[in-house]
């Protein structure tokens, strides 16, 4: 078998503060905040040049994705028992059509009712708000970012991307990349093999206080604060050439290369409206 390598990059630096809150059938978290941090490791054959990949463009893109995220509220837009919309601010000029200017309301299953402004909202293309779902969402911002035709070109075999919500509890997600080279770059679709968060899990215990996201002496964007009492990792072995794309409860994930997703002017909520991810 011939020796591999792989590189990572991780710091306390790459970290990105934000409001969310997890739902599902029968459940909703509190609103709450984590102060992430981001990890990625890519593995593939050693370079002319010495490298697998130059850490300064895995570090690049680690700040690019966390300040794409930062301070804004994760929506996971393919929720299944959130209804959101969209719809101006009743002080709105109604002369004047901005979509960025519009409010993002979301209704939960027992009622609560948010609405704020959609420049404070990363609307994603995820089901649940989860440290596991943000790694996948993450995965492919990596690979959009660093370009699939160089990943490529320098044989890159697989990508880790670590998602940690305080710093011992984390999610991970590894996953070999699969080209098309039959594809346009900005809508080639890599496939993994299978569901990364296979179905619903019942909530997690309280998390004591000794377990909070931030020590005292640690800069804090966002209080942030947790129902999970213990570490999470989700991975998944290396596919075989026959995979499925990568999926979320069954639905394929696609990611468009573009900045955080943005949305059409529409009052219609995400249950009955257009897919906006495919």
């Amino acid at each position: 078998m011939p020796a591999t390598f792989d590189v990572g990059v991780s710091s306390p630096d790459f970290k990105f503060s934000c409001a969310h809150f997890v739902a599902y059938k029968g459940f909703r978290e509190r609103l709450h905040g984590h102060n992430y941090t981001l990890g990625i490791r890519l593995g593939g054959p050693v370079g002319s040049d010495g490298y697998v990949m130059d850490f300064g463009d895995l570090k690049r893109v680690a700040r690019e994705v966390c300040k794409e995220l930062n301070e804004h509220l994760l929506v996971p837009m393919k929720s299944d028992v959130l209804h959101i919309s969209f719809c101006y601010p009743p002080n709105y000029d109604s002369k004047i059509s901005d979509p960025n200017k519009q409010n993002v309301n979301i209704t939960t299953e027992d009622g609560a009712f948010f609405s704020l402004p959609k420049s404070d909202c990363a609307l994603l293309p995820i089901v649940h708000s989860t440290a596991e779902e943000l790694c996948v969402y993450i995965w492919q911002r990596v690979v959009d970012k660093l370009r699939p035709d160089y990943l490529q070109k320098r044989g890159a075999e697989w990508l880790e991307v670590t998602v940690a919500e305080r710093p011992t509890q984390e999610a991970r997600f590894r996953q070999e990349i699969q080209y098309s080279p039959d594809e346009p770059t900005s809508t080639r679709q890599l496939v993994a093999a299978g569901p990364c968060c296979p179905g619903h899990r019942p909530p997690r215990k309280a998390a004591s206080e000794k377990d909070a996201d931030v020590a005292p002496d640690r800069e804090t964007t966002i209080s942030a604060s947790s129902n999970r009492s213990r570490p999470v990792v989700a991975s998944s072995a290396p596919p075989s050439k026959s995979s499925a794309p990568i999926q979320l409860n069954g639905q394929p994930l696609t990611v468009a290369a573009a900045a955080l997703p943005t949305y059409p002017s529409s009052s219609s909520p995400n249950s009955s409206g257009p897919d906006l991810f495919e």
